[in-house]
């Protein structure tokens, strides 16, 4: 929708499971995760294909007479083309922009490392967007499951590295962010919240619905000093988020 607001008209496809999204298809966005229907649509462009790091997961492969056969994921496939494509191909790209890009750092032969391997997701240029840089750096050598040694990919300012040099300019610090309205300023408030004092012949269940109710009322007390009008809590478990609610 941004792309659009901004007056970029050219096709669109979502490579997801999306079907019959009324939101998408107001922008003009197609939804498949077929990769000969993504090379059909995509073709030689021009066109945004938008993706997760999903994609690039290897599936099952559904033909496949015996054992559990392995099929590359959607994205990769749609740009080998080949046989099993039936003659359709999607064109390398011009430009990859990856997003979140800390979440392919570290091991290569990770799933989500296939962004950077320029033979199975061909592009001319790469951008990487981050707001959390992962520096990493193996302690010592390690072995990967063949007995080589693992290549790890960093975030690190080096031109000749997996994610390139910095772009000079480029980076924007979390003050001059908050600044620049970017990003909305925010504080950590921290509650000291006891657990309740055992009580004997208690069951756990009622243990943890007496620690529930002290967890409402300390936040609705927070909410009410520091005029707070949306909250967003996490739990660990479907039930303890459905009954904080």
């Amino acid at each position: 929708q941004a792309w659009r607001d901004v007056g970029h008209r050219a096709p669109m496809v979502a490579v997801c499971s999306l079907e019959s999204d009324a939101v998408l298809g107001s922008l003009g966005v197609r939804t498949t995760t077929n990769p000969i229907q993504l090379a059909l649509w995509a073709g030689t462009g021009p066109v945004v294909v938008l993706a997760t790091y999903a994609s690039l997961v290897d599936r099952e492969d559904i033909t496949a007479t015996t054992g559990q056969g392995k099929v590359r994921g959607p994205l990769e496939a749609a740009l080998a083309g080949g046989d099993r494509l039936y003659g359709q191909h999607m064109a390398p790209f011009d430009l990859t922009i990856v997003d979140e890009a800390h979440s392919t750092t570290g091991e290569l032969g990770r799933p989500w490392a296939a962004i950077h391997d320029n033979a199975r997701i061909p592009s001319d240029f790469r951008l990487y967007l981050t707001a959390t840089p992962r520096i990493l750096a193996a302690p010592r050598p390690q072995k990967g499951a063949g007995g080589g040694e693992v290549e790890i990919a960093t975030m690190a300012d080096d031109p000749d590295g997996v994610f390139g040099a910095w772009l000079p300019g480029a980076e924007v610090g979390l003050s001059e962010a908050v600044e620049r309205e970017i990003l909305a300023g925010f504080e950590i408030d921290v509650l000291e919240i006891r657990d309740p004092s055992p009580v004997i012949g208690e069951s756990e269940e009622a243990r943890r619905g007496r620690r529930l109710a002290l967890l409402q009322t300390a936040l609705l007390e927070h909410a009410a000093a520091r005029n707070l009008r949306t909250v967003m809590t996490f739990h660990q478990k479907v039930e303890e988020a459905r009954a904080f609610a």
